[in-house]
């Protein structure tokens, strides 16, 4: 998730919750998008800072499959940190499914999120 045009917050292995410069972000060449969520520039960035308030506080987690069900405070993947931040900030689900768990195609495929470009 973007914090800025410059920071990327994201939650992986061994590290959990992290900022990082979008330079150094990992993402296979081709397949990855960045997309927009739309709702309010306001809504986007109480997302954003909520998502940047977890850094260094949570852990990763590689449960997916029942993610939806777990609070949103604690270990957390890259795709439960993203739907936190807009269900808690901009009252936006962007599971795609609605199923038990919030995987990252969920929210790619989402009614809410615009593709901006291919990374």
């Amino acid at each position: 998730m973007y914090y800025n045009t410059e920071t990327v917050v994201e939650s992986v292995p061994k590290v959990g919750v992290r900022k990082l410069n979008y330079k150094n972000r990992l993402v296979d060449k081709g397949n990855a998008q960045v997309k927009s969520v739309n709702t309010t520039t306001a809504k986007r960035n109480a997302a954003a800072d909520w998502a940047y308030s977890r850094v260094g506080k949570d852990d990763y987690t590689y449960n997916f499959a029942t993610n939806r069900k777990t609070d949103h405070y604690g270990a957390k993947n890259c795709a439960k940190l993203v739907w936190s931040a807009y269900k808690l900030k901009a009252d936006l689900d962007l599971d795609k499914d609605k199923g038990n768990g919030v995987y990252p195609r969920d929210i790619r495929d989402s009614k809410d999120t615009t593709l901006v470009r291919k990374i």
